[in-house]
């Protein structure tokens, strides 16, 4: 690909985007843990970034449309409902934040993280709740029978899922991002001003979208 951008002589102003659509290790593909969100990202552009540049904050793939539209010219009026931001300024240089808090969703699953913490909400709809309530169990991997629903229908992900991250059936999850990037431990009832901080953050977040009822967030 990049000899053929040589050959058209376009290389040096075309940009080259690399990154992943989930991350990788301890089956975090089907979670909200940084082991499923957090992905590698490799922008080059030799006409327009500067060599071995690095931007040490929080950036997510829908940013990518409102950046190309920005580069290319379009000047993001308000009639584009875009969910992300341009990251325009960041290419040139820029090492201001574009977020204050990333959002995350997965089936069942709900998150918001900053730099330093991660909030990550699992609530049920009404009639699995009912039967949580009443001791039903649900279906898992391979005809196993389990209390709590995965976060989504693929069962061998989330039988894979929640062998390899023994935090993931609970309801309520904060992680302190900085000294324990791995999210091995849940600090919700430990830290409570910041868990009430990031459950407000989430709930004003849910509540941004119409018709769409996530337990109590919504209520």
């Amino acid at each position: 690909l990049v000899q053929k951008l040589k050959d058209e002589g376009i290389y040096e102003n075309t940009i080259i985007v690399i990154t992943s659509d989930h991350g990788s290790y301890n089956y975090g593909k089907s979670t909200l843990y940084e082991s499923g969100v957090k992905v590698p990202l490799l922008v080059h552009w030799p006409n327009g970034i500067k060599p071995n540049s690095v931007y040490n904050e929080q950036v997510q793939n829908i940013d990518f449309a409102p950046t190309f539209l920005d580069l290319a010219g379009d000047k993001l009026k308000k009639k584009h409902q875009f969910d992300g931001v341009s990251l325009k300024k960041v290419l040139f240089g820029s090492q201001n934040p574009v977020h204050d808090f990333l959002y995350f969703e997965l089936g069942y699953a709900r998150a918001v993280a900053t730099k330093e913490w991660k909030y990550i909400s699992v609530r049920y709809d009404p009639e699995k709740e009912q039967k949580i309530q009443n001791g039903k169990m649900f279906n898992g991997f391979q005809g196993r029978k389990i209390p709590l629903p995965y976060y989504t229908r693929n069962s061998h992900l989330g039988y894979h899922s929640s062998r390899h991250n023994p935090l993931y059936f609970e309801r309520d999850q904060l992680f302190d991002l900085v000294n324990d990037p791995k999210e091995h431990n849940n600090l919700y009832s430990k830290n409570h001003n910041e868990a009430k901080k990031l459950k407000s953050l989430l709930m004003e977040t849910l509540q941004s979208f119409p018709n769409r009822p996530y337990g109590e967030f919504m209520n």
